[in-house]
C-alpha cells in the first residue's frame, strides 16, 4: 500500500496585538518569513493572518520536526511582537 499523504507536526501560536498592521508593512517581519520559507525547503508550510474578529495575530507552521517547527512558530511571535506589541 502507497502513503498518499505524510502527516507532518503543525503548530499554532494565537496573541494579542496592540494593533493590526499589514505583515508587509514590517520589513524585519517579512524577512523572518523569508527565512522560515527557506528553512522549511517546500517540506512544509507557514500560514499567517490577522483574526477577522479580534485584535489576535495567528501563525501556523507545518513542518518535518516537531521541535524545529515549535522555535520557527516562538521566533516568529517574538519578531511581531517587537514590531507592534503583544
Amino acid at each position: 500500500m502507497r502513503k498518499f499523504l505524510n502527516k507532518n507536526p503543525q503548530i499554532l501560536d494565537s496573541f494579542t496585538v496592540t494593533e493590526k498592521v499589514p505583515f508587509e508593512e514590517m520589513p524585519t517581519v517579512v524577512e523572518k518569513i523569508k527565512e522560515i520559507e527557506e528553512k522549511l525547503k517546500g517540506e512544509g508550510r507557514l500560514l499567517l493572518r490577522y483574526s477577522g474578529t479580534e485584535k489576535k495575530c495567528r501563525i501556523m507552521i507545518e513542518g518535518k520536526d516537531k521541535e524545529a517547527t515549535e522555535h520557527l512558530v516562538a521566533d516568529l511571535a517574538a519578531c511581531i511582537k517587537a514590531q507592534i506589541g503583544a
